[in-house]
């Protein structure tokens, strides 16, 4: 249940940190133990996910949910990389967890609603992508202390790794042409 209630306080914490209100801190537990409960509850998402599209096409097996999963963590990775890039090279004194709870929350809110725009249809998973950059600018500007133009590339980044490492691991393990032309 604690990872529910984290999670329910959490969506609030977004919600009052993209609305610029002050108190959005309040909502995240910005701890090794939050940082867990927030990766669970991505994670356990993304194992529903993948055992209901299993149980539809007839198709789950321990194989594809490793795979899956190997592959749905790689827009935690790019994000963990925005972090880590963005505060190493501008050296900023902020704790790298006080941005991966919220950043790992933010993941979760977009899985949530990429499932519930999956079933309207695919057609708006741009928006979706802009309100996750729009999310991360906001990060960058309240939890990292950037200025607009930081921050706006910080924003930048995360999404480019949040699709980039994806397509990569499609391209990685897409079938070859099957020989010399």
């Amino acid at each position: 249940m604690e990872t529910l209630s984290q999670f329910n306080e959490a969506a609030v914490g977004w919600y009052r940190l993209v609305m610029r209100r002050p108190d959005w801190r309040e909502h995240f537990v910005l701890t090794r133990q939050g940082l867990f409960v927030a990766l669970a509850g991505y994670f356990g998402i993304v194992v529903l996910a993948i055992l209901i599209q299993g149980a539809i096409s007839g198709t789950a097996d321990f194989g594809r949910l490793g795979v899956n999963l190997i592959a749905n963590a790689m827009p935690l990775l790019g994000a963990v990389l925005a972090i880590i890039l963005t505060v190493a090279i501008l050296r900023l004194k902020v704790p790298i967890i006080d941005m991966l709870v919220p950043a790992t929350h933010a993941l979760t809110l977009l899985l949530i609603a990429g499932f519930v725009l999956a079933i309207v249809g695919g057609i708006l998973a741009p928006v979706l992508l802009a309100l996750l950059a729009y999310m991360f600018y906001r990060g960058g500007r309240e939890i990292l202390g950037l200025s607009i133009v930081f921050a706006l590339a910080y924003a930048a980044l995360s999404i480019v790794l949040l699709v980039a490492l994806p397509m990569s691991l499609y391209m990685l393990w897409a079938p070859g042409a099957g020989g010399p032309i």
